[in-house]
C-alpha cells in the first residue's frame, strides 16, 4: 500500500471512517503516522500503529492507552471514551 505525505498529513485510505466522524493524518516524529478522530471541530482522540502491527488508542479525555488489532476498534475506544453515542 502507499502512503501519500501532502503537506505533513498522510493520506491512508485503508482506515474506514465510521460515520459523522473524520480521520486525518499527520506525520510524527516518534510515531510515524498519527491518526487523530474528530467530531466536528472536536478532537477525540488520536491512534497510530505500534511496530507489533497493533493499534494505541489515546482519547483525548483519557490518560490510558490500550491496544486493538484493527483501526475500528481504536476508533471505538476513542469515541466510547468520550462519551458520545455512535
Amino acid at each position: 500500500m502507499t502512503q501519500i505525505l501532502v503537506e505533513h498529513q498522510v493520506v491512508v485510505p485503508e482506515i474506514q471512517v465510521l460515520d459523522d466522524y473524520e480521520i486525518d493524518g499527520v506525520e510524527d516524529r516518534d510515531f510515524g503516522a498519527l491518526y487523530r478522530l474528530w467530531k466536528g471541530w472536536n478532537l477525540l482522540g488520536t491512534f497510530y500503529r505500534d511496530l507489533e502491527g497493533k493499534w494505541i488508542a489515546q482519547p483525548s479525555l483519557s490518560t490510558s492507552e490500550q491496544r486493538f488489532d484493527t483501526a475500528e476498534e481504536a476508533q471505538q475506544e476513542i469515541i466510547s471514551k468520550s462519551g458520545l453515542l455512535i
